[in-house]
């Protein structure tokens, strides 16, 4: 014959566990849902002149201006790390247009196109190039131009790392 005391456990355990279920329900209910899908990246490196050959690494003006065209007529807006960083409101369809290593490239070729199609880029330099004696990469003057315009913003590659 069954005690009292494993009559209570059998009637109990099912008790508690549908107090737990519906505990954990809520629990889960309150947890935000995701704001949107996951952000979108478009990252180059090096721009080199139309008509020149390219590799993995380069991308022309020409193909560069054709891929904004492509973004913007899908909706997308071009933001930048701080915005992200902020925690405001985001434009319905972000996204991140980046540019590694700081070539000067960036300075020449890319920034004018961010000018005319007023969209926003980061470019994330190797800090250690601007105080080298080099043509290759960007200056320091070239870069606090293009971040005063507010198109770019300047993150960190690496400090001498270029791969």
């Amino acid at each position: 014959m069954e005690s009292m005391k494993q009559k209570f456990f059998r009637a109990a355990v099912p008790l508690v566990m549908l107090a737990v279920s519906a505990a954990l329900s809520v629990f889960v209910y309150r947890l935000p849902q995701p704001v949107r899908e996951p952000l979108p990246v478009l990252m180059y490196h090096h721009m080199v002149p139309d008509g020149q050959d390219c590799n993995d690494m380069t991308v022309t003006p020409g193909k560069f201006r054709s891929d904004l065209e492509t973004v913007l007529a899908m909706g997308y807006t071009p933001v930048l790390p701080q915005e992200l960083a902020a925690g405001d409101a985001l434009p319905e369809k972000p996204i991140l247009i980046t540019f590694d290593d700081g070539y000067r490239s960036n300075y020449d070729l890319v920034y004018p196109i961010l000018q005319e199609y007023g969209v926003k880029a980061c470019i994330s330099i190797i800090v250690l190039m601007p105080d080298l004696p080099t043509d290759n990469f960007c200056t320091w003057g070239q870069l606090r131009e293009m971040t005063a315009s507010g198109l770019v913003e300047i993150g960190s590659h690496s400090y001498r790392l270029h791969n």
